[in-house]
Formats: C-alpha cells, sequence, structure tokens
C-alpha cells in the first residue's frame, strides 16, 4: 500500500491527487510504525497521526485558495495561471499553508518531533523502509510543489526563508544526535540533519541544486536504510546502547564494516556516496549565492563526522562489556551488503546516477528563467 501510494504520488497530474496519494502513504506508514503494538510505538504513532492531520489542515486550505485562483489544481494549469496573476497576496498566504503542511509531513525543523520517536520505536525492518522510501519521497512532494509548481518564475522570495529552515533543521538535527545514547535514535536524528542537507538543493533553485538535491535522495534513502538495517540486527543480539557497541568491530566483522560504510558516507568521506551528495548541494548553494548556508553546512559536516566517528571508536578501539551468545543472521547481511555496494560504486561513478537525473534538473532552466 504504502509503496503503491508513493509510486501513484510520484506520477501524479494535479495537487488533488498527489495530496491523495500522499495521505494514503501517510495511513499506510502508521501500520508500519505501530507494527509490535508496544505501548511506545502506539504512543509514536499517535505523535505522528496528529502531525499529520495538522499538516492535511494546511494543505487543503492552501489547495482550496488555490483552486479559487486558478480554477484548476492541474500542474500545468495552475503554473500558467499563477504566472499571470495580478496580485500575489492571496497566492503568498495559499504557498504560506502548502509549505507548512508539506513542512510537517517532511519532518523541518520546528516540525520534526514525530519522526524521532516513529523511527526508533518501529521495527529496524519499517524503520529502514520509511527512512529509504517514504522520507525521500517526503522531500521530492515538497520540492515538486514548491519548486515546480508554485513558484513560476520565483514569483515568492522564500529562498531565504528555507536557507534559515535548512540551516535550523541542520544544526538540530546534528546537535540531538551528539546527544542520543542509543543508537537507532541517533540514526532517527541524522535522518532530521540529511533533511536540512537536502533542503540546500531546493533552496538553491539552480539544476545543480536539482541534481545534488535527487541525488542526496538516493544516496540519503540507500546509506539510512543500511544504517537501520544493521543497527536492527544489532538489536536483535540486545546491542541497543553506545557502550553496547563497545569491540562489536572486532566481534563482528562483516555487520561492523557495513555500519562503518554507512558511517563513513554520512559523514562525507571522500570515494564514498554520500561526499559526492553534499559536494552538489554545497557547491549548488555557493553558485545561488548563499555561501554562508554551504559553510554552515560544512561545520555541521564537521559536527556529524565528531559524534558518528565516536561510535566506530566504541566498535574498534573499546573492549567488549557485554556477553553476546548468538551471531547475527548471514541471510539478513546479504541485502544489506547489497546496499553497501550501491554506495562505494556511486561513490566512485557517480555518473551512472547523474546521467538518469539530468534531463530532470535542466527542465528547471525552462521552468524557472534566470
Amino acid at each position: 500500500m504504502v509503496l503503491g501510494s508513493v509510486m501513484a504520488a510520484t506520477f501524479s497530474g494535479d495537487l488533488l491527487t498527489l495530496f491523495i496519494f500522499w495521505e494514503a502513504c501517510a495511513a499506510g506508514s502508521c501500520f508500519l510504525i505501530i507494527y509490535r503494538r508496544r505501548p511506545k510505538s502506539i504512543e509514536a504513532c499517535l505523535k505522528y497521526l496528529v502531525m499529520i492531520i495538522i499538516a492535511s489542515g494546511f494543505i487543503v486550505y492552501g489547495l482550496s485558495m488555490i483552486y479559487g485562483l486558478a480554477g484548476s489544481l492541474n500542474f500545468w494549469t495552475v503554473r500558467e495561471v499563477l504566472m499571470l496573476l495580478p496580485d500575489k497576496r492571496l497566492l503568498m498566504i495559499a504557498f504560506a499553508f502548502v509549505a507548512c503542511g508539506y513542512a510537517i509531513e517532511t519532518a523541518v525543523v520546528p516540525f520534526h518531533m514525530w519522526l524521532p520517536d516513529a523511527y526508533t520505536t518501529a521495527p529496524s525492518s519499517s524503520s529502514a523502509f520509511l527512512s529509504a522510501v517514504v522520507d525521500q519521497a517526503s522531500y521530492y512532494v515538497f520540492m515538486r510543489v514548491l519548486v515546480y509548481i508554485l513558484t513560476p518564475p520565483l514569483i515568492l522570495n522564500w529562498p531565504f526563508t528555507l536557507a534559515v529552515f535548512s540551516a535550523l533543521t541542520m544544526t538540530i538535527g546534528n546537535l540531538f544526535a551528539l546527544a542520543q545514547d542509543k543508537i537507532k535514535r541517533m540514526i532517527s536524528y541524522v535522518c532530521i540533519a540529511d533533511i536540512g542537507y537536502n533542503l540546500i538543493g531546493i533552496t538553491s533553485v539552480e539544476p545543480l541544486g536539482v541534481m545534488g538535491n535527487l541525488f542526496f535522495f538516493f544516496v540519503g534513502g540507500v546509506t539510512t536504510a543500511v544504517a537501520f538495517m544493521t543497527v536492527g540486527i544489532l538489536n536483535n543480539l540486545g546491542i541497543e546502547r553506545l557502550k553496547d557497541f563497545s569491540g562489536i568491530g572486532k566481534k563482528f566483522p562483516a555487520t561492523g564494516l557495513a555500519l562503518v560504510l554507512a558511517v563513513f558516507s554520512f559523514s562525507g568521506i571522500p570515494s564514498l556516496a554520500g561526499f559526492m551528495a553534499k559536494y552538489m548541494v554545497f557547491t549548488a548553494a555557493i553558485e545561488a549565492g548563499m555561501t554562508w548556508l554551504a559553510v554552515i553546512g560544512v561545520l555541521n559536516s564537521v559536527l556529524q563526522t565528531a559524534y558518528l566517528m565516536r561510535l566506530v571508536h566504541y566498535m574498534y578501539a573499546k573492549q567488549s562489556r557485554k556477553k553476546i551468545v548468538n551471531k547475527p543472521s548471514k541471510a539478513a547481511l546479504v541485502p544489506v551488503y547489497m546496499l553497501v555496494a550501491l554506495i562505494v560504486l556511486l561513490g566512485l561513478y557517480p555518473s551512472l546516477l547523474l546521467s538518469v537525473i539530468y534531463p530532470a534538473a535542466q527542465q528547471l532552466s525552462l521552468l524557472v528563467p534566470s
């Protein structure tokens, strides 16, 4: 249901269809969060539902105003009509409602409160799926509505405001991740920090930014999936907190290596896909005249590397304190290493993916004239 709804939302041709299928995706995500029926997962699911209902209210109200202005919700009709509007004040209000609604669903700070609880309490397989598919699709919906539909020739001066939210999301996500003791919750906050990095690409409103953004979508989804799957395998062995990870890299070398490669990709270590993703979005910000945002992004990457390297330090430089009888399932590591191979391959040959997303980036030049 969730995957079908995401695909339908991607292929939708009007704002109402996009909204309906995206809400169906959110409803399906609730079942993934609440799957274990534990009190904490039920609480997290209710929090998620409340936030989604609030977001839906904002979006529906904004769409009703857009329909009143354009007489249609078809993407191209709305775009053409909004370009010719003599008075943009009502459009600005509608834009604010829609942007706020999708910001809640994307978990942009300060609307991020539901994400850490949802990803932490859900089964690790669900967390991997949600972070890799639903989370990344929410960025896509956010970008498609804001950049390609509601702001034809940048009639609204929103990039600076979004840049501020980008910096805030990166910083808050990394600071909260730094304070976490449970590794799964730490990865959840890394997902929030990644939202901030993604917003840099949207903010630039440049073809390079779109390419970097789409590249980050894919790489971020693959990397978070590897992290949640690997941490989930270790959680099943009773390894949850930072101290529990002491010596795990030596005791379980295959599992430890997969997690380390995911950590290195998050940190932007060269020759891995995460490096190219961050390089492109930071370069796009500089080209768009937002060097200050790129600097904040680089500083946040340094902070992110610091707390992730602390995890690597515990895994390899400390002695194991916990007696573990069972071993990770080799079958469970097969999909993990398939994704790890993708991270390494795209790090060495990013053109394999960039050549696919290049047409979408070039389309932006036609839609948003300089």
